[in-house]
């Protein structure tokens, strides 16, 4: 089930329940696979999001469901780990927002010399942790891959992806959007909301300027090298 090779993150898991939430491919799977590395107890390991039927035996010192539905009742008298996608709240557990690898991260998990070369690699191939483990050839396709399987409407998506850093209103982008697709305002607000919520993308205010344009960031800048031939970042 493991990895071949799990890095530190700057996180740490505890023996204690813990919600783990964050968008797709930003490690969550991984921080645990890191925990049960020195993990000493009995556990148990469920992915909601394998179709495969399931038999929950619960017995272990430590259960882990991923991509948790809420299909089956929280073990009260047992240590859990939970994650999700979706950036939801669980009474009584320490809650972690995950976010991909910062440059610090990055770097180590790149085992290289050169802060230099390695920084190229961060701003071309992006920065989930799963990069370490993938070849040069094969993280383009990866990003791809990952893009595909967010669950929200690919145009608004690919929108903020391609244009990160870029200052718009929300009814600048709607009225842009609506040229191309066919797609209501409150279709169009509620996927952004959605987006906000779930740390897809990343609304930032001018300093002091709570009324001139944001700029949007995605989860991952790399999202745009898959989208759009434009180099500038900001």
């Amino acid at each position: 089930m493991f990895p071949k090779k799990i890095y530190d993150r700057k996180i740490k898991l505890n023996y204690e329940n813990t919600l783990i939430t964050g968008p797709k491919g930003v490690g969550k799977t991984f921080l645990i696979f890191n925990f049960l590395k020195k993990f000493k107890g009995s556990w148990e390991y469920y992915d909601f999001s394998d179709y495969r039927e399931k038999n929950f035996e619960l017995t272990s010192d430590l259960i882990i469901f991923e991509n948790f539905d809420f299909s089956v009742k929280i073990p009260a008298n047992k240590t859990v780990f939970i994650t999700s996608s979706e950036n939801i709240e669980i009474e009584n557990f320490r809650k972690i927002e995950l976010k991909p690898l910062d440059f610090e991260e990055f770097f180590a998990f790149e085992k290289s010399n050169s802060p230099t070369n390695t920084f190229d690699k961060f701003l071309k191939h992006g920065n989930f942790a799963k990069n370490a483990f993938v070849e040069d050839y094969f993280k383009e396709e990866y990003l791809k891959d990952v893009f595909d399987l967010l669950p929200f409407n690919k145009e608004i998506l690919k929108f903020f992806f391609a244009h990160i850093g870029e200052k718009l209103t929300l009814y600048q982008i709607f009225q842009i959007l609506k040229k191309r697709i066919k797609i209501s305002k409150d279709s169009f607000y509620k996927t952004t909301n959605e987006l906000i919520k779930n740390r897809v993308i990343y609304e930032v205010e001018k300093y002091k300027a709570p009324k001139s344009p944001k700029k949007f960031f995605a989860y991952n800048f790399a999202f745009r090298n898959i989208l759009t031939n434009k180099k500038n970042f900001f």
